[in-house]
């Protein structure tokens, strides 16, 4: 039986094994190692089976009409081909699951942009042990402004 040309595409597992943690390594060098096993076993196959020497088999075949049987019901044969229900859903999965893992790049890189803004941030203060007061409240008005409130309608524990 002939195997489909589609069957042994090239898969990079190499690409794959850089982008998994160590812990999925050890699966994913077994999948590889099945994957090229699976393409070995395919190219071993021809594209068509071996032609039947019916005449060998007439020849030492002693029962009459046998061969003759046996040839006809090969030949009559049609091999029903499986209707192809599966790709156009997994097509239209497979957009839509790229769509999603755009989206989520995307998002990943909008939030790794706002933490890298955080972390610089928080890098660029000054230590807390040597602040004063006085650069705390210039830092954040807000305070300075709800201190003075609670000082002038002496609101002393909060």
């Amino acid at each position: 039986m002939a195997a489909p040309a589609k069957i042994g595409r090239q898969f990079d597992f190499s690409k794959l094994l850089k982008a998994l943690g160590p812990e999925l390594k050890d699966g994913v060098g077994r999948l590889a190692g099945q994957h090229a096993s699976a393409k070995e076993n395919l190219s071993k196959l021809t594209a068509q089976p071996p032609k039947i020497d019916w005449a060998f088999y007439r020849s030492n075949v002693s029962t009459p009409g046998l061969v003759d049987a046996a040839e006809k019901a090969y030949n009559s044969f049609k091999y029903p081909k499986p209707e192809d229900t599966k790709s156009e859903a997994h097509k239209v999965r497979r957009t839509d699951m790229a769509k999603k893992a755009e989206a989520a790049a995307i998002n990943a890189d909008k939030r790794l942009k706002d933490l890298e803004r955080q972390l610089a941030a928080l890098k660029a203060e000054k230590d807390l042990a040597s602040v004063t007061v006085a650069e705390a409240l210039a830092a954040n008005p807000k305070w300075a402004k709800e201190i003075e409130e609670d000082l002038r309608n002496e609101k002393w524990v909060p």
